[in-house]
């Protein structure tokens, strides 16, 4: 494993023996797995949601591009931002990033 900017990156020969684990699992496995991996993501996005506090400037890149605003509301895994004349976005907290 590599060590990244804040957390650990699975290697690329890691990555294939989960592709290959993933290939042999039967269907009760594989809802299982989907389970485990849907509860780390939310732990994950609801720790990322903590980081940040209301007046906290923010930024992003979403579906129209390049976007900042001002942190209204901080949610269990989302944060609602107010962009100006661009209007209030509910933001997933895993997309954003201090300003």
């Amino acid at each position: 494993m590599k060590k990244g900017k804040d957390f650990i990156m699975i290697s690329q020969p890691d990555m294939l023996k989960i592709e290959a684990l993933l290939e042999t699992a039967t269907d009760k496995q594989m809802s299982e797995i989907a389970q485990m991996f849907n509860e780390i993501r939310n732990k994950k996005t609801a720790a990322k949601a903590r980081t940040f506090k209301v007046g906290q400037k923010v930024k992003w890149h979403g579906k129209r591009g390049y976007m900042e605003g001002v942190i209204e509301k901080v949610n269990k895994k989302n944060i609602i931002v107010d962009c100006g004349t661009a209007g209030s976005w509910r933001v997933t907290a895993s997309l954003l990033n201090a300003a």
